[in-house]
């Protein structure tokens, strides 16, 4: 099978054992079959050979092998994380809102509190604290919002990828320690990119477990795929798999000449079964390698159920999906699912991960991610920061579609350096907008230049293969103000639905850890920032949360649900 390797553990490199001499824990390395200096990604693809090799399911033999390989790659893989700035597994759960160790954290309300960390490092830029500009305090003076209009388009004859800039002031005060500068970054795309799209190749990987059987939400599925059918082009290219222990491929991969076959292959759904994503994710891709060539390739995987014992080969498959520009939407239906592995299988991928409540959205949501995809205008978009000497890029978050925490490295040292994030792809039928927080530094008053920033992407339908759009990102240093400055409204509203996301992070990582008394108060606090940001209906539902956790000891799985991925879709 094309997405099954074969393969051997390799020796231990000359000179190292399986067992350390100077401890009695095993060595990872040794174990996966690779050196110490091996790059992550060549201890990924060892990893991903090994457990294909091993897994129970293949070889029932190996299951201590295939444990001790599990084990030292989560060991690797933690360290590689912790460089990147990323917790183990989820690079945003460990995330909170604070700033550089030994920061004045600010969240929005105007609470400043301690940084909880003291004994972290301290940011080595010449002083020993950093200072966040007063954003969202409430006696800050912000920019009043301009009526709503309809997104931008950028202005003809310039690059497809046209890029405004907005600084959460036009100027700081210069003081004797580093300072937070936050930068809004809006991507537009130019009208000559706008109207040009690129045929699909599109695997619907679906669960025919015996759960679905229940609560009509078989046929509210046949009737959402009915509609992606209507939907598609002849000339896009359409596979059907479903699965429950086992995958099935419904329609295999080709043009969508004949709606009327497509649907009637519908039929043949039927629900049993257990629930094991892995087999409908390498049957998916299998389908979606057979046409490759000028297609936008993309699976939309659906589940309402625990997989079973082979979450390993999920994420090692969407791993591969990544490396072979697959992106992955992963549709969680109801309440019994694992949020952690479907949002890891779109992040691998640069995809994305959503909560469908109940089986009468799926048409809905179905049409929502068809459009997207259908209007792709730009892929394989990368964003390049290179901060001058006197800066650091401590985060990046995606806005707008939804909120989501970039990796960028933890140990990344003030100075001049290169950081480059994969983005993904940007659709004509969304915004996109990025926060930059980056700490400065100054000791004279006058113009700073902080970095700059470079977008790199593809435009498929105007056969352009890399394409790219820069600019420089500067600030002004003042001795005094005549008048405070003004905080942009635009700004002040990102950083606001930031701390909500980033508040109710925490709040269900210490609910998970038992620690209820501070999971709670971070989702009251959420809550307060939820109403603020515009969402009264979603801060009222993470106080009854709240409530309900105390009193009960638990969370409702499905209220937390709609708190974690209601708050990803605030931007």
């Amino acid at each position: 099978m094309v997405f099954q390797h074969i393969a051997t553990v390799p020796p231990a490199p000359p000179g190292r054992e399986t067992m350390s001499s100077q401890t009695t824990e095993p060595d990872p390395y040794a174990i996966l079959g690779v050196a110490p200096d091996t790059p992550f990604k060549e201890v990924r693809a060892a990893h991903r050979r090994l457990i294909l090799e091993l897994h129970p399911d293949i070889n029932p033999a190996a299951r201590e092998r295939f444990d001790a390989v599990q084990k030292a790659f989560e060991s690797l893989r933690e360290q590689h994380d912790r460089a990147r700035g990323r917790g183990a597994r989820q690079d945003t759960r460990h995330m909170d809102d604070e700033g550089p160790s030994g920061t004045d954290v600010l969240v929005p309300g105007g609470q400043r509190r301690p940084d909880p960390n003291p004994a972290a490092p301290p940011v080595r830029n010449r002083a020993a604290r950093t200072a966040e500009p007063d954003f969202i305090s409430q006696t800050a003076t912000i920019v009043a919002p301009a009526p709503a209009s309809a997104p931008e388009i950028a202005q003809p004859g310039g690059p497809p990828l046209q890029v405004v800039l907005t600084p959460g002031r036009e100027s700081l005060l210069l003081q004797p320690r580093a300072q937070m500068l936050y930068v809004l970054l809006d991507l537009k795309l130019s009208q000559e990119t706008r109207s040009n799209t690129q045929p699909l190749n599109l695997s619907l990987v679906l669960d025919h477990s015996s759960s679905m059987q229940r609560d009509d939400k078989l046929q509210r599925l046949k009737e959402a795929v009915s509609r992606i059918i209507d939907m598609m082009e002849p000339h896009d290219y359409l596979s059907i798999v479903t699965f429950g222990d086992r995958a099935t491929v419904l329609l295999a991969s080709s043009p969508l000449g004949d709606k009327r076959a497509a649907k009637e292959a519908l039929d043949a759904i039927r629900c049993r079964g257990g629930t094991e994503i892995s087999t409908g994710i390498r049957a998916g891709l299998q389908e979606l390698q057979t046409h490759t060539a000028n297609l936008l390739s993309q699976m939309l995987v659906l589940t309402d159920g625990q997989t079973y014992g082979d979450e390993a080969i999920c994420l090692a498959l969407a791993t591969q999906a990544g490396e072979r520009q697959v992106q992955i939407t992963a549709l969680g239906l109801g309440d019994d699912w694992n949020s952690a592995l479907l949002d890891e299988l779109a992040l691998r991928t640069n995809g994305h991960s959503d909560y469908v409540q109940s089986a009468e959205q799926l048409t809905r949501v179905f049409e929502e991610q068809l459009r997207t995809l259908q209007l792709t205008a730009i892929r394989n978009l990368t964003l390049t920061v290179n901060t001058a000497i006197s800066s650091r890029l401590l985060r990046a978050t995606w806005v707008a579609p939804s909120i989501k925490l970039l990796a960028v490295p933890a140990d990344a040292a003030p100075g001049a350096q290169a950081i480059e994030l994969e983005l993904g792809r940007v659709s004509t039928d969304r915004d996109y907008r990025l926060l930059l927080e980056l700490v400065v530094a100054a000791r004279t008053p006058g113009k700073l230049d902080v970095a700059e920033v470079t977008f790199g992407y593809e435009v498929p339908g105007l056969g352009r293969d890399r394409e790219s759009t820069s600019l420089k990102l500067s600030t002004t240093f003042v001795d005094k103000w005549e008048k405070e400055p003004p905080v942009h409204h635009r700004v002040h509203d990102a950083l606001r639905k930031i701390t909500a996301h980033r508040l109710q992070e925490q709040a269900m990582q210490a609910i998970q850890e038992g620690q209820t008394q501070k999971g709670t108060a971070s989702l009251r606090t959420a809550a307060n920032h939820l109403e603020a940001a515009g969402s009264p209906d979603l801060a009222a539902l993470a106080r009854a949360e709240a409530d309900r956790i105390e009193r009960q000891g638990q969370a409702q799985a499905g209220n937390m649900k709609r708190i974690i991925y209601g708050t990803r879709g605030l931007g």
